[in-house]
């Protein structure tokens, strides 16, 4: 039997796959300058060129209709969205291990 801890450890390293395939496929389809194989996860997407400041508007939108919940204005920053891991972070936070959103108290 698997641990409750070791299973929801996994559970969560699903979820940020899950994410990070969506974000990566979002990026390949609508964004000619990003090349899987050239852009790290932790690299911004801005300062290697793979998108620019319209480019964050349709990431944002991309996120909010995927994920179906929005992000407050005073957390569209580069922390969060800025590179791969930084949204699949952000991302699985705000969503926690069972796919629901979370708010700022950290409840449901």
């Amino acid at each position: 039997m698997v641990p409750r801890r070791q299973a929801a450890r996994r559970v969560g390293t699903l979820a940020n796959v899950q994410i990070e395939n969506e974000i990566r496929a979002f990026l390949s389809k609508n964004f000619p300058l990003y090349k899987e194989e050239q852009v790290e996860r932790e690299q911004s997407l801005v300062e290697s060129g793979v998108i620019d400041s319209l480019g964050i508007l349709e990431l944002v939108d991309f996120v909010e209709t995927t994920f179906d919940f929005r992000i407050p204005e005073d957390e569209l920053l580069p922390e969060n969205l800025d590179s791969i891991g930084n949204i699949t972070r952000y991302l699985a936070d705000k969503l926690g291990n069972d796919g629901v959103v979370r708010n700022e108290a950290g409840s449901a």
